[in-house]
């Protein structure tokens, strides 16, 4: 067998593929994923007595998605049907999407988290000022207690002495 050059159909086979995987998982393409791509790809060309290796797949789907987005699929057009063209282009369109929105995500939990991290110190500022009034607190009763001067008359029951 050997190795072969992407066509517009295996371009489509290799875009369906992904955005069945892209849609699943929401976080990109795993390392596993590229391996069911890949795996399905050579299942369906293996008739031909050709296959395509990982990377070459890989590769091409970055280069159909840089195409896309620089909108340089005229070039691509000049092979294959109109109707290729066409699929190839809603699905890298919906892959698009797909990463667009898995980039909003991933922005939107990273402000979350900081949003978070953001309260818990202004909390953790609160509670250190409540711990540092309450020891003032603490610190004037305690005072009250030391047993000088008239207080200690009052105090002395509570405090069991009796010397007072």
């Amino acid at each position: 067998m050997k190795t072969a050059r992407f066509y517009p159909g295996l371009d489509i086979v290799l875009l369906r593929e992904a955005l069945a995987l892209s849609s699943e998982d929401g976080q990109g393409l795993s390392k596993e994923a590229w391996e069911v791509i890949h795996k399905n790809i050579n299942d369906a060309i293996k008739a031909k007595h050709i296959y395509v290796t990982l990377r070459a797949c890989r590769d091409r789907y970055r280069h159909l998605q840089d195409c896309h987005r620089r909108a340089e699929m005229s070039s691509l057009r000049a092979s294959g049907t109109d109707e290729e063209y066409n699929e190839r282009i809603q699905l890298l369109t919906e892959l698009a999407d797909f990463d667009e929105e898995r980039k909003l995500a991933q922005i939107k939990r990273k402000s979350e988290e900081a949003e978070k991290e953001r309260q818990g110190v202004i909390i953790r500022e609160v509670a250190m000022k409540s711990l540092s009034a309450t020891k003032t607190r603490n610190d004037d009763i305690t005072e009250v207690h030391s047993c000088e001067g008239e207080r200690c008359h009052v105090f002395a029951p509570l405090l069991g002495r009796t010397d007072v």
